[in-house]
């Protein structure tokens, strides 16, 4: 886990007191910022993203009490994060060998310990093959790891 103060650091996170001046650091029209947060501030109030549909599904409100999982932005200081495009669905992860085995740092197998899916390094690298790639990792790997846990 990357400490906050790094990520400050790096001038990924971003922090002002008023969204014009936040609007500033990150480089983007100040009245544009002002106006999204007016928008979403709107929808919160109406209890309907008209934008994204977030809070539409029975999910979306499984923690709020049956409410629009929706909070207004009106107090600073208010914060912004930078992020980089990707399609992976892991950006790191477990090591792990063939048998879907967990290596340690000198790339020996921790016995016991397998892991499949988004929780283990993406197999392809740096690369994404296409939609699924996730999910058929993890069906993969996971019949492996059963595979190699019944040899054992």
């Amino acid at each position: 886990m990357v400490e906050p103060d790094k990520y400050v650091a790096a001038g990924l996170w971003r922090t002002a007191a008023t969204l014009e001046e936040l609007a500033v650091e990150i480089g983007v029209p100040p009245q544009n910022l002002v106006e999204t947060v007016a928008r979403f501030n709107d929808f919160v109030r109406r209890g309907v993203d008209e934008d994204f549909g977030r809070g539409d599904e029975p999910y979306d409100r499984a923690f709020s009490g049956g409410a629009p999982p929706l909070y207004p932005i009106e107090r600073g200081p208010f914060h912004a994060a930078a992020f980089g495009v990707s399609d992976l669905g892991t950006k790191g992860g477990l090591r792990t060998d063939t048998a879907a085995r967990v290596l340690d740092t000198a790339d020996t197998v921790i016995t016991g310990l397998y892991a499949a899916g988004n929780t283990m390094a993406a197999p392809s690298g740096t690369a994404y093959p296409g939609g699924g790639n996730p999910i058929g990792t993890s069906m993969v790997f996971s019949h492996l790891a059963v595979l190699d846990m019944k040899r054992e």
